[in-house]
């Protein structure tokens, strides 16, 4: 993956076993997206001043990196706006932090992000930046990925809409207008904590082109499931210097032919270099008869139980490196006429939403993928 200059992770609730990581980077993952919500250090102020302890994360980044070679982590430091500001997983618990009573600290921080959303509260303001500056040095202090993308919350581009969840503990007021210059409020403490650090990276992940663009500048990875609204997405985002990446998503359900055609030749075909998996354990295990929970593989004490679509997702991305291979081989623009009619017969048949009429057209939407891998091999022969 590394050679074909490709990137993978996939999003966990909390920290999957060292048994399922393992699973998972036999089949193409290069790193792994976390939840602040489910994954962060114990966080605790002294005197003024953050303490914390990294445990339980140093022992798992070790064994990636280590032993699995893992390139980055893509840490979420906040989940859906429509939960806002509640969902502000790295404020709210560093406010409890501060206050010393995660009850207190909730409904304080609840209370004052409300009434005035656009910005980080004032007495958070230091900790934040103290609390990157903190994860940067000790990420490089050890054995964790060279890459720690973060991600201050899920959809910024949710500030188009107004719509709150439901929240039972404390009245939240959910995405609006205020989600954009909030976001934006936390991409600059995030630079700020990072001076002098080249290990931080900030990543933003959204499903809407024109409201996505609006944080442009603000961040370095640009996460997008949105190329289909506009085919030029990830040519405007490399014109601005940063990087293109897009993610899909998946369920119980999902065939090994989605996880293939999508994240292979489909995402291909946009040159996007990192990619990410919604969500590969957030699901109800393998009770499969009522839900079609975000995931695509099942933890067991005797291994991983694999899914049609990780099996997909694998053959994608042999795909994808046979398309490197033969660009490197021959040379970009030797490779480009090829490429390009199959990058063009990828994009056609993802966007074809029409049922398959039969099995055997099923079947031959499968024999495709293979046809297409096959013409860039024997290119490869006759070279």
């Amino acid at each position: 993956m590394q050679e074909a200059g490709l990137d993978h992770g996939s999003c966990v609730g909390g920290l999957c076993t060292l048994q399922e990581l393992k699973t998972l980077f036999e089949f193409n993952h290069t790193g792994m997206d976390i939840w602040f919500g489910g994954a962060q250090p114990q966080m605790k102020v002294r005197d003024g001043k953050l303490v914390q302890d990294w445990y339980y994360l140093d022992n798992w980044m070790e064994y990636a990196v280590k032993k699995l070679g893992m390139t980055h982590i893509f840490w979420f430091l906040g989940g859906d706006p429509l939960g806002f500001p509640d969902t502000l997983n790295l404020e709210r618990d560093l406010y409890r932090a501060m206050e010393g009573d995660v009850h207190v600290g909730r409904k304080k921080f609840l209370k004052g992000t409300n009434a005035k959303p656009n910005k980080v509260v004032p007495e958070l303001r230091d900790l934040y930046v103290e609390w990157v500056r903190q994860t940067a040095e000790h990420a490089k202090a050890n054995a964790w990925p060279k890459r720690i993308i973060l991600h201050p919350f899920d959809e910024p581009n949710k500030w188009t809409t107004r719509r709150a969840w439901k929240n039972p503990y404390h009245h939240v007021i959910g995405s609006g207008p205020w989600i954009k210059p909030h976001f934006k409020d936390n991409a600059r403490l995030i630079r700020k904590g990072a001076e002098g650090y080249d290990n931080i990276e900030i990543g933003a992940d959204v499903y809407s082109s024109g409201a996505g663009m609006a944080f442009i500048n603000d961040i370095d990875v640009f996460c997008t499931n949105a190329i289909r609204g506009d085919q030029e997405l990830g040519n405007k985002v490399r014109a601005a210097g940063r990087q293109f990446w897009q993610y899909g998503g998946c369920n119980d359900r999902s065939s090994a032919y989605d996880g293939r055609s999508r994240f292979g030749f489909y995402f291909s075909a946009y040159d996007s270099r990192g990619h990410l998996t919604w969500a590969y354990n957030t699901l109800p295990r393998f009770d499969t008869t009522v839900s079609q929970g975000w995931g695509f593989g099942w933890y067991t004490p005797f291994g991983t139980v694999l899914t049609p679509f990780m099996i997909g997702q694998r053959e994608a991305y042999d795909d994808r490196r046979w398309v490197e291979t033969y660009r490197k081989a021959v040379g970009a623009g030797a490779a480009k006429k090829l490429l390009d009619d199959i990058h063009r017969q990828a994009i056609a048949l993802r966007h074809d939403r029409k049922a398959p009429k039969d099995f055997a057209e099923r079947v031959e939407r499968v024999q495709r993928l293979d046809k297409w891998r096959n013409r860039i091999i024997e290119a490869m022969r006759g070279r």
